[in-house]
């Protein structure tokens, strides 16, 4: 579980108390996360991790670099900020860096570029200096790991206990029992790429599909409930006699979506062990049987519209993806599956709007559960040519703590449930979201290019038990290869 996810009832409480004029951003939130079986009364906010110990970097200006993918739609933003100007995230951001920044004499630094991963390569092989961590997404942090970067037990004041680091999520992508990648309270796009089912409330209520929210919180919301609640909600709006991406669906989704739901079905790719290997289940019963499910409704035609099957790659001045934001933003969707990081894009959307977990294999199944987009959830990387880890692993730290105090209340409780959220029960769901997160190796890495199976979800015949059992060498191999480095790298 993520531990750093607050309750709901905190949440309306900092909500109620920004109402009466209460701050938010700078909130303290530490109280509400630890231990509360004690009376003793809280002196001092925890804001820098009281661990760290008192230093002076003489000014170093710590340098991360990444890539802001704007033409995506999403940004590395919660790293650093040139001033205050009014927005909620930006100025978390920026009393954070300015906290961390006077406590240890540093200035904080972004660079931005397309070709960052081979720079970062080209610096660590020749052993300089350039840069004191990249943030990259999950997938290619994971696979530059070993061979570039260092591991937290090279970083001696990162302490992975701490509720400001995702432990759940590095533990699981500990690959030869060495956890490379760092992911928490630090960096925030890895909430935004957590896969979710936007709906339209105008239609669910025109077309009577009951109470979404309800029957999530009573574990009724399946595959089933989902192919059924889209089927009937297709209309030629426009009267041409022809259904397409000019009318409106039941569901719109990418081919990726429908390969995430694998997770929220109970499936898993591959399964870390306690000795740092990887026991594969590519073609386990349970994935076939999840897979199977996911066919069956993305195979549906009349009332189920894919990004990347049924949109061209062009509509007029927007790609297929950007055009299908616009086609759940005019109403034209009843339900759109896609990630968080979309949510600015329906700010101004007229009708109202909710969100909700990917569904449940079927009602038996215990809980709901999401997996990031690892193309795009980020993960931080030290790399290795590093010349004062000592010194990276304290800044990061501090970013990390800091980050609990004053950017995670500001992303969590005020950004996603004030700015885009229109209801408290969407801000319920994030925390489900959050707190049943997955994470899987095989779809991490792309191990054989097992993302591959996605088309196959959307194919016009099922040929999942033959994909699954054509990809197990590639997977096997590519595994094997990577284990490998982890080892060497440990030589």
């Amino acid at each position: 579980m993520k531990k750093r996810t607050l309750s709901i009832l905190l949440l309306m409480a900092l909500l109620a108390s920004t109402a009466c004029g209460g701050t938010a951003a700078g909130a303290d939130t530490t109280a509400a996360s630890g231990d509360t079986t004690s009376a003793a009364p809280v002196t001092e906010a925890e804001i820098i991790s009281n661990s760290l110990p008192d230093k002076d970097f003489g000014g170093h200006e710590f340098k991360f670099l990444t890539i802001d993918r704007e033409q995506a739609g999403y940004l590395c933003y919660e790293l650093d900020a040139d001033s205050q100007n009014g927005d909620i995230m930006n100025d978390a951001v920026y009393e954070r860096n300015v906290e961390v920044e006077e406590r240890f004499n540093i200035k904080i630094s972004k660079e931005v570029n397309s070709d960052y991963l081979n720079m970062f390569r080209n610096s660590v092989l020749a052993g300089e200096d350039s840069w004191d961590v990249l943030d990259a997404n999950a997938m290619e942090t994971a696979k530059n790991s070993a061979e570039y970067g260092l591991s937290a037990d090279d970083l001696p004041y990162i302490d992975l206990t701490r509720d400001w680091w995702d432990l759940e999520v590095i533990e699981k992508s500990a690959l030869g029992g060495k956890n490379y990648a760092l992911s928490g309270d630090i960096n925030l796009v890895d909430d935004d790429s957590l896969w979710v089912i936007y709906f339209n409330k105008r239609l669910a209520e025109e077309y009577k599909v009951g109470d979404l929210y309800q029957m999530v919180w009573d574990g009724k919301w399946t595959f089933d409930a989902l192919k059924k609640a889209a089927a009937g909600a297709t209309s030629d709006i426009n009267g041409d006699g022809a259904l397409d991406y000019n009318d409106q669906w039941g569901f719109v989704a990418s081919s990726n979506h429908a390969l995430s739901m694998l997770w929220s079905g109970g499936g898993m790719l591959g399964t870390l062990n306690k000795d740092g290997t990887m026991e594969m289940a590519l073609d386990s019963a349970r994935n076939v049987d999840v897979f199977t499910k996911i066919f069956d409704v993305f195979s549906d035609k009349a009332s189920v519209m894919v990004i990347d099957r049924d949109i061209p790659g062009k509509v007029g001045d927007l790609t297929n993806w950007n055009y299908s934001y616009q086609m759940f933003g005019e109403g034209r969707s009843l339900f759109f599956g896609y990630c968080l990081y979309t949510l600015p894009n329906f700010r101004d959307m007229e009708d109202e709007f909710g969100y909700l977990p990917c569904p449940k294999y079927d009602e038996s199944q215990k809980e709901y559960a999401s997996i990031m987009q690892s193309w795009v959830g980020t993960a931080l990387l030290v790399p290795k040519s590093a010349s004062d880890p000592e010194r990276t692993s304290i800044i990061l730290e501090a970013m990390a703590s800091s980050a609990k105090h004053y950017i995670t209340p500001a992303y969590y409780d005020v950004v996603l449930t004030r700015k885009y959220s229109r209801d408290d029960e969407s801000s319920a769901i994030i925390d489900l979201l959050r707190n049943n997160r997955q994470f899987d190796l095989v779809y991490t890495y792309n191990f054989g290019n097992i993302r591959s199976m996605n088309k196959v979800l959307i194919a016009d015949s099922n040929t999942i038990a033959s994909s699954l059992a054509s990809l197990k060498d590639a997977t096997k191999s590519a595994y094997e290869e990577a284990y490998k480095a982890v080892l060497d790298s440990m030589e």
